[in-house]
């Protein structure tokens, strides 16, 4: 089942303005991409997407993929093989597969800790 069929089947009969999606890490990331389908086919949007500590890039960029190293479970290397793994063979860019290069519509909301966002959300 695609995430589109899931939604779609989800919300048979449910009134998509009663209907929040919610993920963590990278159920964060499924959440995020899910809204993608559905805004490119004109479908209603979730009354509310949120995204906990979600992966939205899985490219290799930015300073916290390493820098968090001894702090984090996933590791950036961890980060970047999960994002192979992800492409696998159907030879989707990481920006295809990564939310923090699509458009959204509707209400979203993101939470993280200081350590996930870059230095220049947070200037010392």
């Amino acid at each position: 089942m695609t995430r589109l069929q899931l939604i779609a089947t989800l919300a048979a009969g449910v009134d998509p303005k009663r209907l929040v999606v919610i993920g963590d890490s990278a159920g964060g990331h499924l959440t995020l991409m899910t809204l993608v389908p559905l805004w490119k086919a004109d479908l209603p949007q979730p009354a509310l997407a949120v995204g906990l500590c979600p992966w939205t890039d899985v490219g290799e960029r930015g300073r916290s993929l390493h820098v968090n190293d001894r702090y984090d479970l996933v590791q950036g290397w961890m980060a970047v093989r999960f994002g192979e793994w992800l492409a696998g063979s159907s030879g989707a860019s990481r920006e295809t597969l990564s939310p923090i290069h699509q458009s959204y519509e509707g209400p979203t909301a993101t939470a993280s800790d200081s350590v996930d966002l870059p230095e220049t959300c947070f200037p010392r």
